[in-house]
């Protein structure tokens, strides 16, 4: 799903408030700030979560293994013992 989407369907959720905005005497370019910073915000929660949420299980393993042939394992530590 994109950011326009996402932005859209937002805007178009606060149709009501927007028009009672603009009746009381909003001026577009309010208008315009309320839905772009409505936009941004969504945008900068969406990147933290796509940010925090992957590096999340990528965390290192205390051992690693390789198979170094069908019959034999090496494991090391990262860190000396």
């Amino acid at each position: 799903m994109g950011l326009y989407a996402v932005v859209s369907y937002a805007a178009s959720r606060r149709v009501h408030e927007i028009g009672v905005r603009m009746a009381l005497g909003a001026r577009p370019r309010d208008v315009r700030r309320l839905v772009v910073r409505g936009g941004l915000r969504l945008a900068l929660i969406g990147l933290a979560v796509g940010l925090l949420l992957p590096s999340g299980p990528a965390w290192p393993s205390p051992t690693s293994c390789t198979e170094s042939n069908a019959w034999r394992r090496t494991c090391s530590r990262p860190w000396p013992s």
